[in-house]
């Protein structure tokens, strides 16, 4: 019992402070915020799950994560070309919300040194492997023609991670349609045209959300 409480506690923070980096922004929240957004501990009960800011950071960072939706079932869906699946993962990986909210939305809050070395990894280790595999499929299937799939892979995820996502709140919509006309013309120019109307569309959709309240 004593455990699981230990354990519900220290959920219980990192929940708050999700929240609050989420709807504030990491650098604006203090230990005493996240003392108080949980409203049942003390700073006492905080420092002894977590001994500095940066230790819930870190947790948290792993939190948003471990809570992403899982695109892996999508790149083995046979009922389309690899080039529909590709759009298939691109589009659920944008607009499918994790526990905090939409993966795109979040980005551009939580830019703690933290998270964004923790996007980096992800999308080495995680993104560029299974874009890789979607390009090499659609090389096979006639649906892609890139001749480099992994060097392709990489700048695509970073593309998509980084690019399109850190600075969406800064950006007024035109300057973000630019940025999806570019990356369109160069996964064009990688050979597989993945950027078509409809993921475009759904694109421009997740910047108005973002920016709804500007």
């Amino acid at each position: 019992m004593k455990h699981r409480n230990f354990d519900e506690t220290r959920e219980k923070i990192i929940n708050a402070a999700a929240r609050l980096f989420v709807q504030k922004g990491w650098e604006k929240i203090s230990i005493q915020n996240i003392v108080d957004e949980v409203g049942d501990i003390s700073r006492g009960a905080f420092y002894h799950h977590f001994k500095t800011k940066n230790d819930v950071i870190e947790a948290v960072t792993i939190e948003l994560f471990d809570n992403r939706p899982d695109q892996a079932m999508l790149i083995f869906h046979e009922t389309e070309n690899a080039l529909e699946r590709f759009r298939e993962v691109l589009r659920y990986s944008l607009t499918t919300p994790s526990k905090y909210g939409v993966m795109a939305s979040l980005n551009h809050l939580v830019k703690t040194p933290e998270f964004l070395f923790k996007l980096y990894t992800d999308g080495k280790e995680y993104s560029s492997p299974q874009i890789e595999q979607l390009i090499e499929a659609g090389n096979k299937d006639d649906s892609m023609n890139v001749p480099y799939p992994k060097a392709a892979a990489e700048a695509l995820a970073l593309l998509f991670n980084f690019w399109l996502t850190i600075d969406i709140s800064e950006l007024s919509r035109i300057e973000y349609q630019e940025r999806v006309n570019v990356l369109k013309t160069i996964s064009n120019s990688l050979g597989l045209n993945v950027v078509d109307s409809s993921l475009e569309s759904d694109l421009m959709t997740v910047y108005d959300s973002v920016n709804k309240n500007k």
